[in-house]
C-alpha cells in the first residue's frame, strides 16, 4: 500500500497587531514617537515651589501620623515601634526626594540658561569634521588673544565682535572674561544682546543652589530631617524580647503538645 501524502502544514494563525499569542488581553502597543523636549521651566519663588510646599505638608502631618500609630489599641508595643520607625524612615526618604527634585530642577534650568551665553568653541553637533576643525582653530586663536588682552582691550574686542558679527571672537572674549571674573563684560554683552533677564536669573539660581538665596530658609524648613523617635532605640530590645517569648512558647509546645 502506497504511503499517503503528508498533509500540508496548517497555516499560522494571524495575530492582530498588539496581541500576544494565546493571550486574552491585548499587549500595550509601544509608540516610537518621541515628544519634543521642552526647555526647563523657570522656577517659582521657593515658598510657592511644589517641592517646598509638599515638604511643608509632610512636616505638618508627621507628628499626627506618629501619634495615631502610638495610640492604636490594636497594635502591640512591638508593632507600634516597628510602624513608628517605618514611618520615620519613609518621612525622611520623602523629604530627601523632594529636596533632590528641587535641586535637579534648579540645576537643569541653570544649565539651560548658561548655554545661552556664547562661550567655548560653539561647534554645532552636526558640523562636519572639517568645519569643526576650522571653528575650533578660529576660537583658540581668538581665545589666546582675549586672554592676553587687558580688561579694557577685551571690552573693545567685545564691541568689535558685536558690531561685525564675529562669533569666534565674541565667544573667546566672553570665555576669557568669565575665567578672569570680569563680570562687567558679561553684563555689557547681556545689555547689548537683550539677555539681562537671563543673566539675572542665572545669578539668582546660583545663589539658591549655593544656599545663599532668599529661598534658603523656606527650603531648610521644608526639608529639615525629623528627630529620630524613641522607638528607634527601643525597637531592638522589643524584637529580642518577642523572639525570646516565641522560643519559649515553641519549647513549651514540644514538651507539652497540649500547650497552647
Amino acid at each position: 500500500m502506497a504511503d499517503e501524502p503528508t498533509p500540508p502544514p496548517a497555516p499560522a494563525p494571524v495575530i492582530p497587531p498588539g496581541w500576544l499569542p494565546g493571550g486574552a488581553e491585548p499587549a500595550p502597543l509601544v509608540s516610537s514617537y518621541q515628544p519634543m523636549k521642552r526647555p526647563p521651566a523657570p522656577l517659582p519663588a521657593a515658598q510657592t515651589d511644589p517641592a517646598v510646599t509638599s515638604g511643608q505638608a509632610l512636616q505638618g502631618s508627621y507628628g499626627a501620623r506618629l501619634d495615631a500609630i502610638r495610640n492604636d489599641p490594636n497594635l502591640s508595643d512591638l508593632a507600634k515601634a516597628e510602624a513608628v520607625v517605618a514611618a520615620h524612615e519613609q518621612h525622611g526618604a520623602q523629604l530627601e526626594k523632594l529636596a533632590v527634585d528641587l535641586h535637579e530642577r534648579r540645576t537643569a534650568r541653570l544649565t539651560y540658561l548658561q548655554a545661552q551665553i556664547p562661550q567655548g568653541p560653539g561647534v554645532p553637533a552636526d558640523a562636519s569634521p572639517a568645519d569643526a576643525a576650522v571653528m575650533t582653530t578660529a576660537f583658540r586663536a581668538a581665545l589666546g588673544e582675549a586672554r592676553a588682552a587687558s580688561p579694557e582691550q577685551r571690552g573693545q574686542m567685545l564691541a568689535d565682535a558685536l558690531r561685525f558679527g564675529d562669533a569666534p571672537t565674541l565667544r573667546a572674549v566672553l570665555t576669557a572674561a568669565a575665567d578672569a571674573g570680569q563680570m562687567k563684560l558679561i553684563d555689557a554683552w547681556a545689555q547689548a544682546a537683550g539677555k539681562t533677564e537671563v543673566l539675572s536669573e542665572i545669578r539668582a539660581l546660583r545663589e539658591e543652589i549655593e544656599g545663599r538665596g532668599p529661598g534658603r530658609g523656606w527650603a531648610a524648613q521644608a526639608f529639615q530631617a525629623a528627630r529620630r523617635p524613641e522607638e528607634v532605640h527601643t525597637l531592638p530590645g522589643l524584637r529580642t524580647a518577642a523572639e525570646r517569648q516565641a522560643q519559649q512558647r515553641a519549647q513549651a509546645a514540644r514538651l507539652n503538645p497540649t500547650f497552647r
